[in-house]
């Protein structure tokens, strides 16, 4: 017996070394550092960086405005053309209420893309969080200026968008008339 309990013994010292190998293994494979959820991103900008970041913001947001300013002029410019063609094919006895119901869409559409411009125009004339150089002196107010100068402007491109949108539902409404006029006269005269 005493040969089977020193088998026994044996084993279970081996098994106990074996375990105690095992945790230590797997404590050795664990991060000792304080895990964060966040771990893999940076932290977010502070002091000096943020300011520059902003002060970068106001200035893409002043040449974002710019581009935009030129995009209004040429819609409102398109606008125009779109009314005298309209009213050269009303001429011709063309049915164009469906054109001009796509127009009214337009101006309304032109319209709003103009307004929020217009707002995000006045907040960035204002530009309050930074001086008269661009330079961030309140950086809360510096942000709310970039958000919200980046959504109106983001409100009037997506005016505009839509606005090129009833551009080519007119286009495809102009050939329709331009087919149906053309083979009006083949088919009277064959």
């Amino acid at each position: 017996m005493d040969g089977l309990r020193k088998v026994q013994q044996g084993r279970n010292k081996r098994a106990i070394l074996l375990a105690a190998w095992l945790a230590a293994g797997m404590l050795a494979a664990l991060p000792l550092g304080a895990a964060s959820a966040e771990d893999g991103t940076p932290p977010p900008p502070g002091g000096e960086r943020l300011n520059q970041q902003l002060e970068v913001c106001l200035d893409r947001l002043g040449e974002w405005r710019g581009v935009q300013e030129n995009n209004l002029e040429r819609a409102a410019e398109a606008i125009d053309r779109i009314e005298q063609v309209l009213e050269k094919a009303e001429g011709l006895g063309i049915d164009v209420s469906e054109g001009k119901a796509l127009l009214a869409e337009m101006v309304s559409l032109l319209a709003t893309a103009n307004q929020h411009h217009d707002q995000a125009a006045a907040l960035l004339d204002a530009h309050p969080g930074y001086d008269a150089d661009g330079s961030v002196v309140d950086r809360e107010q510096a942000g709310d200026t970039c958000r919200t100068g980046r959504d109106a402007l983001a409100n009037g491109r997506d005016a505009l968008l839509d606005l090129r949108g009833l551009v080519r539902d007119l286009r495809q409404l102009v050939r329709d008339w331009r087919q149906s006029f053309l083979q009006a006269p083949a088919s009277e005269g064959g």
